[in-house]
């Protein structure tokens, strides 16, 4: 039975070519969510339920670094953007970094949150809402 420990996994952003790692981030959940549509014609005394759109978002959480300006500084400009533009998201699930992984890639628009208590680190949050399907690449 395959299980993954969270070492090596991380949320990165791609401009096709490239994919960089988003610093200080500690964790991801990511959702998909597909809508199921209803079907009932008169006379049926049972309903059935197709399958309808899928939509899918993320909350990446960590410590505020905007030092990576190449991460986190990317993402902080885009929440406060009054024009955000389509960004590229790769999540990645990797145990061991020898490449045995599963990523989900898709684009999407974020919104931010930062939490600042005194005398404790300031956390961020990313909110990701998926603009395009995701795909999944699986690692050997």
């Amino acid at each position: 039975m395959a299980t993954y420990v969270g070492y090596h996994g991380g949320v990165f952003l791609s401009n096709g070519t490239t994919s960089t790692k988003i610093a200080e981030l500690e964790s991801f959940d990511l959702t998909v969510d597909r809508k199921f549509l209803t079907k009932q014609a008169f006379g049926e005394a049972v309903e059935s339920q197709i399958p309808g759109p899928i939509s899918w978002s993320a909350t990446c959480t960590g410590k505020i670094d905007p030092t990576d300006t190449t991460g986190q500084k990317v993402l902080i400009d885009h929440a406060i953007s009054q024009a955000p533009q389509l960004l590229s998201f790769e999540f990645v699930v990797d145990d061991d970094g020898t490449g045995k992984k599963l990523k989900l890639s898709g684009q999407g628009y974020c919104s931010l949150r930062v939490n600042s208590r005194a005398g404790e680190l300031v956390e961020v949050t990313f909110e990701v809402r998926g603009a395009s399907a995701l795909t999944a690449t699986y690692g050997t």
